[in-house]
Formats: structure tokens, C-alpha cells, sequence
């Protein structure tokens, strides 16, 4: 990451510096549970990046259910990133690891006839990204405070923030989804 002063700037030269280094913040790779190098926002195409953890469970799966006809489109992106600060002892770490990568597989077999049905023959499984946050590092980049409860997730698209979800259903965050990788502005679900 780029160590930018903004001392040296004179006002507008100032804000506009500090909104790109914050955009290099969020391009920053993070490490999925396979180890692949993830970006949350990549440059083109529509990425969904959703919060999770042990009590959201079936939230997120009926919204990534509901997606499935968008995971084998190659302007999709849909990240897992699962909040796990302070549930796991470092001891077992690699063992949650594993169980997630495990889930994973079982919806990469779920979706295999999807992406075929689509003309895609890629491995599904290869295209799932989930984080495993055990530290928070990810969730602070994406200003997630503590724990919740409640469904939340951001929509980038060509590498830009255009949608933050708090508090949501997986109905609505869909809808906004699907507007948007199928040529609308995402309006049909806005908060």
C-alpha cells in the first residue's frame, strides 16, 4: 500500500488524493479460503460482496440461491466474506478453513448443470471466493464494524462503490443486483 501525504496538497488536489488512496485500499488483494487473490472491486463487471457469519447463515444462502442464474456470467462476482473475529482459537483456524472450503465444493456440485445450462464449462468451484476474517483486516476495509445480525453487502461495479446494504433482505439486494448486471442503474430495489 502507498504511504500518501496529504500535508503537501492544497485543498482540492488534497480530496482528490485522499479518495484514490482510499479506492487503492479496497484494490487491495485479500486472500480467499483457497489462498487466491481476491478483488473485491475489480475493474469491469458487477461485484457483490456480502457479510456473513454463523447467524446469518441462511440469509446467505437464500441470496446466493437466488443469484445462481448470474454465477456463470463472466461480469459476476459474488464474495463471502465471513466474520469470524474472535470465534476461532488459532489452533483450529486451518481446521474452520477446510470445513468452509468443504461447503464450498458442495455448492460448486449444486451449480455445475447452472454454468452448463449457461454454455459455461468452467469449474464453478474455481470462481467461488469466500474470506475467512478471522482478524477483521477485510471487514475494516470495508466498513464493517462489529458483529451483526443483519444482512449486509456492497455492490461495486467497474471497480466503483454503488451500493451499500445494511439491515436488508436478500429480496432486495437481488433486485438491485440483478437491475445491475443486466444493463439498469440497480433502481429497482434502492433503500
Amino acid at each position: 500500500m502507498m504511504n500518501l501525504s496529504l500535508r503537501l496538497l492544497p485543498g482540492a488536489a488534497a480530496a482528490a488524493l485522499l479518495i484514490f488512496s482510499l479506492n487503492l485500499s479496497l484494490t487491495a488483494t485479500e486472500r480467499d479460503v483457497d489462498g487466491n487473490g481476491v478483488t473485491l472491486n475489480p475493474p469491469s463487471g458487477v461485484s457483490l460482496v456480502i457479510y456473513t457469519n454463523g447467524d446469518l447463515g441462511d440469509l446467505t444462502r437464500a441470496l446466493t440461491k437466488a443469484l445462481d442464474q448470474l454465477r456463470p456470467r463472466s461480469d459476476f462476482q459474488l464474495v463471502r466474506i465471513i466474520d469470524l473475529r474472535g470465534e476461532v482459537a488459532p489452533a483450529v483456524r486451518k481446521l474452520v478453513t477446510k470445513k468452509i472450503r468443504g461447503e464450498l465444493d458442495k455448492e460448486a456440485a449444486r451449480l455445475k448443470p447452472i454454468y452448463a445450462k449457461a454454455g459455461n464449462h468452467a469449474d464453478p468451484r474455481q470462481e467461488m471466493r469466500a474470506i475467512a476474517d478471522f482478524s477483521g483486516s477485510t471487514l475494516g476495509k470495508l466498513k464493517w464494524g462489529g458483529y451483526s445480525v443483519d444482512l449486509r453487502a456492497v455492490i461495486f461495479k467497474n471497480g466503483a462503490e454503488v451500493k451499500r446494504f445494511d439491515k436488508s433482505s436478500p429480496s432486495e439486494v437481488e433486485a438491485y443486483v440483478m437491475s445491475l448486471v443486466n444493463g439498469g442503474n440497480g433502481t429497482a430495489s434502492a433503500q
